[in-house]
């Protein structure tokens, strides 16, 4: 009987084929590029114009970046660097204003002995905002991200502590607090 049952089937394996890569067009950036960028011909327009909206903006902010002026005190004297290095009609970055203004730009026009009030509010926002974005942090911590915006309206408006707690607790209205 075994013989007969040998005889039935066609073709049996006995060794496996070894692996290979598979084609180019079907692997990798090729494969990648084919299916979501130029997938249909919609895709490809889109695709195409999008480059040409990247080259663009970046053909004009990388050589407006990279005539910077970091030291100035004025903003003519600014330009003055400006043409005396890269000569007139350049267009260029003058970041000696940032440079000079980044006290006011962090902590706006608060007076220079209360610029840990916006420094502190930001740092705790971040840790406020810790347990809502991330489950692996301790679920106690939510109730910091719950109180946070209290604290946060003390710090930012000073004052006496007790306006923002009598508002947590119910007992007066944000509306006269503001008064």
């Amino acid at each position: 009987m075994s013989d007969t049952h040998a005889h039935s089937v066609a073709f049996v394996r006995d060794t496996m084929v070894p692996e290979a890569e598979p084609p180019a067009a079907e692997r990798g950036a090729i494969k990648w590029i084919r299916e979501n960028l130029i997938s249909s011909w919609l895709n490809g327009i889109l695709t195409v114009l999008s480059i040409l909206f990247i080259w663009f903006a970046l053909s004009h902010v990388v050589p407006w970046f990279l005539h910077t002026v970091w030291v100035a005190d004025s903003l003519r004297e600014c330009r003055e660097i400006r043409n005396e290095v890269w000569g007139p009609g350049t267009s260029s970055a003058c970041f000696a204003v940032i440079n000079e203004r980044w006290p006011q730009l962090l902590a706006g026009f608060y007076p220079s002995d209360q610029y840990w009030r916006p420094v502190l509010a930001l740092i705790l926002f971040f840790v406020a905002l810790g347990p809502v974005l991330f489950s692996e942090m301790p679920r106690k911590m939510l109730w910091f991200s719950m109180f946070y915006p209290f604290v946060m309206y003390w710090l930012m408006w000073g004052g006496a502590v007790w306006g923002p707690v009598a508002v947590a607790a119910g007992r007066q209205s944000p509306k006269e607090l503001s008064r």
